[in-house]
């Protein structure tokens, strides 16, 4: 138990809620929220639970079971690609962590997150910095959605053979990169990443690759979703895997952007930006 759960306890806080995701850098595949109360912080056999990413793929398999046993309540949450790219990476992450704290059978009485403050949340809580290697319900947490979502990309490496996802679990790896250019996008693609609408728009149309067959989505239907004339929103605080069309946002697509009848204007003159969160 960390130092930050051990003074809550003390203080007679005693269902402390432990949050954390899995999946914000891939450009394919689900964003995964994890929630968990665990039963008893001090038990022995929560000795070897450490932030996920500290762990083999074979421990964390095995750890997996043990939280779930060991949780007085637990709960997993899975954003979709398409939530991502109609909301943003930054929202869609606190909006997952508030379903998931809400999802819990056991009310907490406080809740620790993994470095993102949550935002209207009714139940006290506080981020905590690399919280997933400091506070052992957060490394918990970190365990569930890890491991979750490892088993949602192996499937899909089963569903689109090819792109390697068991293997890599949707990041831009070099192979991920190059099957990409043989083989196209799939509808798991996060078409709001950098990476990937910059291919969509070099082959301007998008292709869902599964067995139903390929259906093509124009990039002037897809960038017109990202665009609003209010605002450029930023939430993403600068995260640069959340960086969507950052061309357009330089104004190289003012065609695309400007209004009607307008000259040719940047993006920000037009009134009309490009929303990369």
């Amino acid at each position: 138990m960390s130092g930050i759960e051990a003074a809550l306890r003390a203080s007679g806080v005693m269902r402390i809620a432990g949050v954390d995701e899995a999946g914000r850098g891939p450009c394919a595949g689900p964003l995964i929220i994890a929630a968990v109360i665990l039963k008893d912080s001090d038990s022995p056999v929560l000795a070897r639970v450490r932030d996920s990413k500290a762990l083999t793929e074979k421990v964390r398999e095995e750890l997996y079971e043990v939280v779930i046993d060991q949780a007085l309540s637990y709960s997993i949450i899975e954003i979709a690609p398409e939530e991502i790219d109609r909301f943003g990476l930054h929202k869609s992450n606190l909006e997952g962590m508030r379903r998931a704290i809400n999802s819990l059978t056991t009310p907490p009485e406080y809740v620790l997150t993994d470095g993102y403050a949550i935002e209207g949340l009714a139940i006290p809580n506080l981020a905590v910095w690399k919280g997933d290697q400091v506070a052992l319900s957060i490394s918990a947490a970190s365990i569930l959605a890890k491991v979750y979502r490892d088993r949602i990309m192996r499937e899909m490496d089963v569903k689109y053979p090819g792109y390697g996802f068991a293997k890599h679990k949707g990041y831009a790896t070099a192979a991920h990169t190059a099957a990409l250019q043989e083989l196209g996008i799939t509808e798991i693609h996060r078409k709001s990443f950098a990476n990937i609408a910059s291919l969509i728009e070099s082959t301007g149309e998008v292709f869902n690759s599964d067995t139903a067959g390929r259906t093509p989505i124009s990039f002037r239907a897809l960038l017109s979703i990202y665009v609003t004339s209010r605002k450029f929103d930023r939430c993403c605080r600068g995260d640069a895997s959340c960086d969507l069309f950052t061309r357009a946002r330089r104004g190289d697509h003012r065609h695309e952007l400007a209004h009607k009848g307008g000259r040719d204007r940047s993006s920000r003159e037009a009134g009309r930006q490009v929303v990369v969160c």
